[in-house]
């Protein structure tokens, strides 16, 4: 048989669909309090310790508060909340619209290279650097052309020095096959010359032995011996001897040479 509930268990059984409705409601409440405070949260900084209390601290006194107005501390279930803030390195959150100003510049850099200024700007730059590029061929041109006359310059300066040297050399060798052919002969006509010397007596036979006319006979004049000397002077003289023949040059110059001295010996 089953037992008959009593009086105070029925008033129990209907009084739990009211406090099941009331608990639901405080339970509810607290949730949307909690996510409250969690978007509060998240929108503002986080407070560090600078006398002003913990952020943590501050929370949780806030939801035991809540629940102690809801009669939640009744049900002996103890909800905290702990949010741990997390520092920022930069001290600003960058979004997503930072990027914008960057697009801008770049989209204006993109549309001022269309406009009619750039290209005409660039056109001008481009003819300028044509025109340095031009000036700087011609100088490079003249310096070629001036370096090309002066290496021409130094290599005629540098072959007449060579022409001039060897001429020199050619000239040196003729003079020394000159003066040695000019002792040779010399050697010989002063040989000759000094047996006619010794034979002489007076200056009317020394020219006689030179080839010279002596008018008056045996025994000529004084006149006659002083033009005689004149015709010799004049025809053995060295300046008017002959240069392309060495011997007759060489000749002349030891005959004038002996009439002269022989001047001092007879006619002094």
């Amino acid at each position: 048989q089953m037992k008959k509930k009593s009086p105070k268990e029925k008033q129990m059984k209907k009084k739990s669909p009211k406090e099941n409705q009331k608990k639901k409601a405080a339970d509810q409440s607290y949730t949307k309090e909690v996510v409250e405070e969690e978007d509060a949260s998240k929108s503002a900084p986080p407070q560090t310790s600078d006398g002003k209390g913990d952020t943590t601290t501050e929370l949780g006194t806030q939801s035991n508060g809540a629940r102690s107005e809801h009669g939640i501390s009744g049900l002996g279930v103890s909800r905290e909340l702990t949010i741990n803030p997390i520092p920022s390195t930069s001290g600003q959150v960058q979004g997503p619209h930072d990027t914008a100003p960057a697009i801008d510049v770049m989209l204006n850099r993109e549309m001022l290279k269309e406009t009619d200024e750039y290209k005409k700007a660039q056109e001008e730059e481009w003819e300028s650097r044509q025109q340095q590029l031009q000036l700087q061929a011609e100088e490079a041109q003249r310096q070629r052309k001036r370096r090309k006359l002066e290496n021409m310059r130094q290599l005629e300066v540098e072959r007449r020095q060579k022409e001039r040297v060897e001429e020199v050399r050619e000239t040196q060798k003729k003079d020394e096959e000159s003066m040695n052919l000019k002792e040779k002969v010399r050697a010989e006509i002063t040989k000759s010359l000094k047996i006619l010397e010794l034979k002489c007596i007076n200056m009317a036979s020394l020219l006689r032995g030179l080839g010279i006319t002596v008018g008056g006979g045996t025994s000529p004049p004084p006149n006659e011996v002083h033009a005689a000397y004149k015709r010799a002077v004049l025809k053995f003289h060295p300046d008017r001897a002959s240069r392309g023949d060495i011997k007759l040059q060489v000749e002349a110059e030891e005959k004038f040479k002996l009439i002269a001295r022989m001047k001092d010996k007879f006619l002094s």
